[in-house]
């Protein structure tokens, strides 16, 4: 073959090359597009309501004390005797104990109070595990005070009464008589806890849990500290009946789980706040960042001293 004619065949290669492109190009781009099917947006959670106020109590532990227990004296004596075998049980886990703070925090124990904790003695173990706590808090000179929450009576109470009378409404919202209790405010004496943790052990004291609301009224009495730090101690998700039977789920939550899961994403992003939770044998570790597990009894105080840590060492420190 000359040059000129190996010159010609190439350009014959190529431009049949350009034909081929070209036709692959026309065919691929005659093809429909395919049809993509988007995913719905999740819907939001529904607002959080609450049918009535009027009956809510806040309350202080020793205005309960003589009313729910026959023995206040014999019930004090059970759980700080409870707490005192403790220690003696778990010497090698005293120092786990130790509660530091690299600033000056305003700490709030917030307990939840539910029926749940009735089972296997669990009340009288939480309020000797907190006397332990309270103990090491006041050592370490670290301002704090002591709530718990649940419900004045089951089925909804005189909430639930009214809406009856009402008619019924649709979607009431929370639909229950709330009961916080006030066991040791920030300015009273960790010896408080003596006389005001054995309520926590009246079975009459323990119903229903609402956590979201409860949160809220936490933060509201700290309202005026800077650098608070909230720890809920809790034994699993907020339950009502009540509410939770008159009341749409929101998605896959009832509106109680997703008022709290609201409530703690607002908390975690405010500055000067940090808040976490201890799960009491069952795992609340969907509702806070930092959290625990105590997965037995003798796990109550070592895993809320625990997360009380990881939660102060998330704070401002003090100035040099």
């Amino acid at each position: 073959m000359t040059g000129g004619q190996h010159f010609w065949a190439i350009i014959v290669v190529a431009i049949w090359a350009a034909f081929i492109a070209i036709a692959v190009y026309v065919a691929y781009r005659s093809i429909p597009n395919p049809v993509t099917i988007k995913k719905p947006a999740p819907a939001p959670p529904r607002p959080y309501r609450v049918f009535t106020t009027r009956h809510d109590e806040e309350v202080h532990a020793r205005d309960l004390v003589a009313h729910y227990e026959a023995s206040p004296i014999k019930s004090q004596t059970i759980v700080f005797e409870h707490a005192e075998q403790w220690r003696r049980s778990n010497a090698d886990r005293l120092d786990d104990l130790q509660i530091h703070a690299a600033s000056d925090p305003y700490l709030t124990l917030l307990v939840d109070q539910s029926g749940s904790l009735r089972d296997n003695g669990a009340a009288k173990e939480l309020a000797s595990a907190l006397l332990i706590v309270g103990s090491k808090l006041e050592a370490a000179r670290i301002r704090y005070e002591m709530l718990g929450f649940t419900t004045v009576s089951w089925k909804g109470g005189r909430s639930r009464q009214d809406w009856i009378k009402q008619g019924r409404p649709n979607a009431p919202g929370r639909l229950c008589d709330l009961r916080h209790i006030v066991y040791k405010s920030f300015d009273e004496p960790t010896s408080e806890l003596k006389v005001t943790l054995p309520l926590m052990t009246a079975n009459a004291i323990l119903k229903e849990n609402v956590d979201g609301e409860a949160v809220l009224w936490a933060q509201a009495r700290a309202r005026k500290y800077e650098n608070w730090v909230c720890v809920v101690v809790s034994d699993g998700a907020p339950v009502d009946d009540s509410t939770l039977q008159a009341n749409p789920t929101a998605g896959e939550d009832s509106i109680l789980t997703a008022h709290l899961v609201d409530v703690v994403a607002s908390l975690e992003s405010e500055s000067g706040t940090v808040i976490g939770g201890v799960g009491l044998l069952h795992g609340i570790d969907r509702f806070y960042k930092i959290h625990g597990l105590a997965e037995q009894f003798a796990d109550f105080p070592v895993e809320i001293a625990k997360v009380i840590n990881k939660c102060l060492s998330q704070t401002s420190a003090k100035p040099s």
